[in-house]
């Protein structure tokens, strides 16, 4: 391949890793494209030391190594600024861990839909009786026997999980005595 050749071809896998480290900013890869930036390096380096002829070939691989540093220091200065929290990580804002209908989870004043919809599924989802039930009416009855439950017992908070006895499973709600109050 002419120097020119490996030069377009080098500058267009610039492009192409702006392009994957965008997405793995953006969530879409797990991990930042460190390898592919490697290999760039490694191809620059080798035009670097090998023969240039001309002031102009020098002068163009001069530039195209600096343009690769300065892609390069900005991908490490967010990626810095990530480890450091002063960005925000959208994979890690969007992940959130599943709710363990087994073990339970804590309802405050407002509902969290993942974890009801997670009791919902653990409760109807493999014995088919969902069909009977929908997940309207199901949250809409948890939420009514959760304000049962506060108006009986005075507590803000209860604690819900699936308990199985037997070979039935049923909903257990138990209420959350506040440190204050008690």
């Amino acid at each position: 391949m002419s120097f020119d050749g490996q030069i377009a071809s080098i500058e267009n896998d610039m492009r192409l890793l702006r392009i994957e480290f965008d997405k793995y900013m953006a969530g879409a890869l797990r991990i930042p494209p460190e390898e592919f930036r490697q290999r760039i390096e490694r191809r620059i380096r080798r035009m670097r030391e090998s023969k240039l002829r001309s002031f102009a070939q020098r002068f163009r691989i001069g530039t195209l190594e600096a343009s690769f540093n300065t892609l390069c220091e900005l991908h490490s200065r967010r990626l810095r600024d990530i480890e450091r929290g002063k960005i925000p990580h959208p994979r890690r804002t969007e992940v959130r861990a599943q709710p363990d209908p087994t073990k339970g989870f804590v309802m405050g004043e407002s509902s969290d839909h993942a974890a009801l919809e997670a009791l919902y599924k653990k409760l109807y989802g493999a014995s088919g009786r969902g069909s009977r039930t929908d997940f309207g009416s199901f949250e809409k009855h948890v939420a009514q026997q959760i304000a049962k439950l506060r108006r009986k017992t005075g507590c803000q908070r209860v604690h819900l999980r699936v308990a199985e006895e037997g070979e039935t499973l049923k909903l257990k709600a138990k209420p959350v005595r506040d440190e204050k109050t008690s």
